[in-house]
């Protein structure tokens, strides 16, 4: 018996030893651009969670005040409301709106953030509200005056000719606001770390168990839930996932994606469901996933492996799923198939 409580005792110390040694997960949330973003790290007891908290929240309203569409004050709306001419902007929608003219340029157009008109009449902008078709003049009309060539950026300025020139920077801000989250805990000391932004992601180091941070990507069933199609693993790189199933409407015998193709100014009707992209830059992962979606499975996988982007696309077959990747999707990636 009293080997026996010898040996209970000395279990119990090696279990408190290693709790002792096992670090310590925290998580971190909130809300911001009509969404919400979440972060655990592992690190720096120095900084609370409530000022690591403020800090995260005052970077993200800082973006969020630039490049909303929704914010009469904020850098795009005021460019939107811009006649012609040049706009002085934060560094951070100088940032961003580069990063989209470069995409733009690599995808052949796919990637385009003056669809804004476009994204308003099919009922996923500001207003919101699910229209009836809009009538192909239309449609042909606001193309028009679409397209990466018809906005510069000199400096610190945002530049239009034409009124009609408007921006929508939703498909990548998310992810450019991941990186400067990111950039707030680096400069916290805080190394071990995954974050999150509206489904958008950056780890970095290992989590709690000392593995890379896993995450999961989501089968594209339309409805709720969605199940895990394939886990990936981050550490000191970025995924981002842009898909047809979570906002999209339906009129008659048509599903409406907020996916718009701009060279037709519809939303897509391609079999591809989602794209995934990995990336060193959440920023530039965020561009290329929506870029590919509207590209379709053939034009995307080709753009992907022109531009050197590591993309993984689920296809839908009938009721059930297949999957295509680019030539520079890591093969140690957990894919389902």
């Amino acid at each position: 018996m009293r080997i026996y409580k010898q040996l209970l005792l000395l279990a119990a110390s090696l279990l408190l030893a290693a709790c002792a040694q096992e670090p310590l997960e925290q998580v971190l949330a909130g809300k911001t651009m009509g969404t919400s973003w979440s972060v655990k790290y592992i690190g720096n007891q120095e900084v609370t969670q409530e000022e690591l908290t403020a800090e995260i929240q005052t970077e993200l309203n800082r973006i969020e005040a630039a490049m909303s569409n929704w914010q009469e004050d904020s850098d795009v709306s005021k460019f939107n409301r811009l006649s012609q001419g040049c706009l002085l902007v934060s560094e951070d929608t100088v940032t961003v709106a580069r990063a989209s003219q470069t995409i733009s340029q690599l995808s052949d157009g796919y990637f385009d953030p003056t669809v804004s008109p476009l994204i308003e009449v099919w009922g996923f902008g500001v207003g919101n509200q699910p229209p009836e078709e809009p009538e192909p003049e239309l449609l042909e009309s606001l193309l028009a005056n679409t397209g990466y060539e018809n906005f510069s950026v000199s400096d610190r300025q945002l530049c239009k000719n034409d009124a009609d020139t408007h921006l929508n920077f939703s498909a990548i801000a998310k992810g450019y606001a991941v990186d400067q989250v990111a950039d707030v805990l680096i400069s916290n000391n805080i190394d071990r770390f995954l974050v999150e932004v509206g489904g958008e992601l950056y780890g970095l180091g290992e989590n709690s168990q000392n593995e890379n941070w896993s995450v999961g990507v989501e089968t594209p069933s339309f409805g709720w839930p969605q199940g895990v199609y394939s886990i990936l693993h981050l550490n000191g790189n970025a995924v981002a996932t842009s898909g047809d199933y979570r906002n999209y409407y339906e009129l008659g015998d048509h599903t409406y994606s907020h996916i718009l193709n701009p060279r037709t100014g519809r939303p897509v009707i391609h079999n591809a469901a989602s794209v995934t992209v990995i990336h060193e830059s959440t920023m530039m992962a965020d561009g290329w996933a929506t870029a590919l979606l509207a590209a379709g499975p053939e034009e995307g996988i080709r753009l992907a492996n022109k531009a050197g982007i590591s993309a993984y696309m689920i296809l839908r077959d009938g009721e059930e799923f297949t999957s295509t990747q680019s030539q520079y999707w890591p093969e140690s990636t957990n894919n389902r198939e």
